[in-house]
């Protein structure tokens, strides 16, 4: 290969890995990373002498110029400065991609790779972005030897021997033109030292924790699952999707880990007013946070649930007890975190730190974050015993009617309905049980969306439709629980996950999201209840032995 092509293919395979990693990761409009490679493409032909350059420089520094301004004005409107600054490096690399005159070209090119390779880190999170990294380390090596080589001999040539500078521009393009100064031995010789640098590379990643870049992410939103937002409404039509996209990584005891643990209900938000097919949170809910600490180091918070502030000696005590989980949330459109259910105690570090004007309501853990973060929680895992259940009793804490509330549109027959469920029952627990049993006996599950139309919606599940997904069941059990006076409230969170085995920790993904119930008991506290047919809820499953299911979670862990 000829020495110019060898450098110039070089430099543009470098550009591609670069580019690549970029486009990747989803940050880039579809038709702007399209448009972007197609004219990088177009680039390897845009040269002397087919074209003269200066004849495009003027249109090519003033598409630049409104290129920055449309870049600085969408960014402070958008406050998405860095997918917006990775769509400017497109353009930018296909401007000096085309304008291609001396050797300081060739170097602005490989300083925009560099950052593109960079923003791609922050954009791409996937497995092809080490991929792409892997190649970026040996073409750079390969483009930058050249390089460097190239602009030796023509300073040599043309600088130092400037006095005969007609004849040097031959001796020039005849080196440039020669076949023999690189060969086959130079990229491969070169290629198996770049790729054991990358290996080293990758030890160092793997090795050190990696810290998000929270202001660069600011104004990019996380992935969007319903439920987890201020109100959650019933109805519509339609199939709801299983996505198997992994929302949030837990470590967790050996007991409740594995492929054969049981499913652990992964709390997020809960709601407490249902009105007009909907449910929303409202703000006289009770204040359910106690602050343990706030320091430099960490910030540390006490679930109250139903009882008043707790001595930190007992506090302390209490955590000993608890199931500890570490976890790792990807960003969502939400600030809600995740726990298993019930969360007592949230731990997570100074660099995440909550809006001084966050309220926590219906004992919910909420963090104003935009990327991923890591927290750890400590739960209750073991639920009340039925005889502690039976026998709770008492007034409810102050603030607690809201757990009581029902719209007037509430049909007769849905009242008539509890009423009959529960005859000659006298504790919340054998009402509760005998609702939950019935809601699990007689209806079905289905993903399959059926609009009620002007009908109110939970009648329209017990009494019409008679089969939904896990926000019916969550809402009707509420409903009826709440018609003969049993506390209650809907939460939304996950139900499960798929065991990793190669690095010891439960992957929840997008399409465990899950709606359950939750049922207060005097001197007990708040208690799970899920009136949703366990058969049907686990639709994705907790992974199988397949070679296809290894290799997802193999790479997973990568991730």
């Amino acid at each position: 290969m000829r020495f110019a092509v060898a450098h110039k293919v070089a430099s543009y395979l470098m550009v591609g890995c670069a580019y690549v990693a970029l486009i990747a990761g989803g940050g880039v409009q579809p038709l702007i990373a399209l448009g972007g490679l197609v004219a990088l493409i177009a680039s390897w032909w845009w040269e002397p002498p087919l074209v003269k350059l200066e004849k495009w420089s003027l249109l090519w520094t003033i598409g630049s110029i409104v290129a920055l301004v449309y870049t600085g004005m969408t960014a402070v409107l958008s406050a998405d400065f860095l997918g917006v600054g990775a769509q400017f490096l497109v353009w930018l690399i296909v401007a000096k991609a085309f304008n291609r005159r001396a050797a300081r070209d060739w170097q602005q090119m490989y300083l925009l790779a560099f950052l593109m390779l960079v923003a791609g880190s922050v954009l791409n999170p996937d497995v092809t972005y080490g991929l792409c990294f892997l190649g970026f380390v040996i073409t750079s090596t390969w483009a930058l030897t050249l390089f460097h080589l190239r602009r030796e001999m023509e300073d040599n040539l043309l600088v130092k021997h400037a006095a005969d500078r007609a004849s040097e521009r031959v001796e020039v393009r005849r080196i440039l033109d020669s076949r023999r100064i690189v060969n086959t031995r130079f990229f491969v010789g070169t290629g198996a030292l770049s790729f054991g640098v990358f290996l080293g590379a990758a030890l160092v990643f793997l090795a050190l924790p990696r810290v998000g870049i929270g202001f660069f992410l600011k104004g990019r939103g996380g992935l969007t699952l319903t439920g987890f937002s201020d109100g959650v409404k019933l109805g519509g039509h339609g199939l709801i999707k299983n996505d198997a996209t992994v929302v949030m990584r837990v470590e967790i005891g050996s007991r409740w880990g594995g492929r054969d643990a049981p499913d652990i209900h992964w709390r997020g938000v809960a709601f407490d007013r249902y009105e007009h097919g909907q449910w929303s949170r409202l703000s006289t809910a009770p204040h359910t946070r106690q602050t343990l600490e706030e320091s430099a180091a960490r910030d540390r918070r006490f679930l109250l649930w139903d009882g008043p502030a707790v001595p930190s000696a007992a506090i302390d005590e209490l955590q000993t007890q608890l199931v500890r989980q570490n976890i790792w949330l990807d960003p969502l459109d939400s600030d809600v975190l995740f726990g298993a259910s019930t969360p007592r105690i949230v731990e997570y570090a100074h660099t995440v730190r909550p809006r001084k004007s966050l309220v926590e309501r219906n004992d919910e853990i909420r963090l104003d974050h935009g990327n991923t973060v890591h927290y750890a929680v400590w739960s209750q895992l073991t639920p009340p015993t039925p005889e502690a259940m039976r026998a709770s009793a008492g007034p409810l804490p102050a603030g607690y009617s809201v757990y009581l509330q029902l719209p007037p549109e509430i049909t007769p027959r849905t009242r008539e309905l509890a009423r009959t469920i529960t005859a000659g029952m006298t504790t919340h627990f054998e009402k509760a049980e005998a609702i939950k049993s019935w809601l699990i006996n007689n209806l079905s599950y289905t993903l399959v969306l059926e609009d009620p139309r002007n009908q109110e919606p939970v009648d329209f599940f017990l009494f019409d439709r008679k089969k939904g997904h896990c926000e019916y069941f969550a809402s009707a059990f509420a409903v009826l629980a709440r018609a003969v006076g049993v506390p209650t409230r809907q939460v939304n969170g996950f139900l499960g996950g798929e065991w990793n085995e190669y690095q010891g920790y439960v992957a929840v993904r997008a399409g465990d999201a899950h709606s359950w119930d939750e049922v207060y008991f005097p001197r007990v506290g708040w208690v799970t209840f899920d009136p949703t047919p366990s058969a049907s809820i686990d639709v994705l499953g907790r992974g199988s032995d397949g070679l296809r299911a290894r290799i997802g979670r193999m790479l997973d862990t990568l991730r």
